[in-house]
């Protein structure tokens, strides 16, 4: 098991070092009281469920880290590889991002100005930055940078996660997916449904996908498709996206866009799906 004691500056930028964290497959349990870290760690080893996790631990719940140190100390005994993982940024950031979004700083009420409590935190959470294992300055950092700096420490095999790319097909008669990234209209190629013999079937039935894919236009269009994804996929993985969508769209999407789709999928190697294709086949059960 991989233990992360996530902490750091307020306003710093933790919790977007955690959702970065999250996207490659840690666990990340938020604002624990240091008390609570022991069962927190014992469960998840009792369950087998979260062989890495994230426990987030700072001023909002903690004055005294020496506990949180020295359970760090007896985690790594059990066999549970653990790390502190600080997160600070410039003063002059973190002020601004409070004037931003208006909220109170934990350490505001013993503090007269939000300086003096940013000073105060700095100065409280001096022995979890002594003995990190990583101390990450996070000022400006987007959240695709802070992947980039935390995927060599934190992601799978020392990377971050692979991007999950998707192809579906889908009517426009039924609406265009809301979560699509990209969206291929090809409503321009001859329709099968107009063919009594093809209109039972579906792009994923030989006779469908030979009559859509051997036209012209439609070999002509798959090229052009073909490179620009294979154009489009490397940028898109260079920005750390965890998923692509594309949809491709025909009327009914029984034929055309399910053809295309399979084509597709199996040029840029993605999972295929077909959104409208269980309508038809309930269809074809009720008759």
């Amino acid at each position: 098991m991989e233990l992360v004691i996530l902490t750091g500056l307020s306003g710093s930028g933790k919790g977007r070092v955690k959702s970065a964290l999250a996207d490659m497959g840690w666990y990340c349990v938020d604002n624990l009281p240091p008390g609570v870290a022991p069962a927190m760690v014992e469960y998840a080893l009792g369950q087998g469920r979260h062989d890495r996790l994230v426990l987030v631990t700072d001023a909002r719940s903690c004055r005294d880290f020496g506990p949180v140190l020295d359970y760090t100390r007896r985690a790594k005994g059990m066999n549970v590889k653990t790390r502190v993982l600080y997160v600070e940024a410039d003063q002059e950031y973190i002020v601004r991002r409070y004037k931003e979004t208006r909220r109170r700083h934990p350490l505001d009420a013993q503090n007269p100005s939000l300086e003096d409590a940013i000073e105060a935190e700095r100065s409280l959470l001096t022995p979890m930055r002594e003995h990190a294992d990583m101390t990450l300055d996070a000022t400006g950092l987007s959240h695709n940078q802070l992947s980039e700096k935390l995927a060599p420490w934190f992601g799978p095999g020392g990377a971050a996660p692979e991007m999950y790319i998707e192809v579906r097909s889908f009517g426009f008669m039924r609406g265009t997916p809301s979560d699509a990234d990209l969206v291929f209209d090809v409503r321009f190629l001859p329709n099968p449904f107009y063919l009594s013999e093809l209109r039972p079937l579906t792009g994923r039935d030989a006779p469908v996908a030979e009559y859509v894919l051997n036209r012209p236009e439609a070999v002509e269009f798959l090229e052009r498709l073909y490179a620009l994804a294979d154009y489009l996929i490397p940028q898109y993985r260079a920005e750390n996206r965890q998923k692509l969508l594309v949809a491709i769209g025909c009327t009914g999407g029984k034929h055309r866009s399910v053809a295309i789709a399979e084509a597709l999928g199996k040029h840029v190697n993605a999972a295929v799906s077909h959104r409208d294709l269980p309508f038809y086949n309930k269809e074809a059960d009720a008759q």
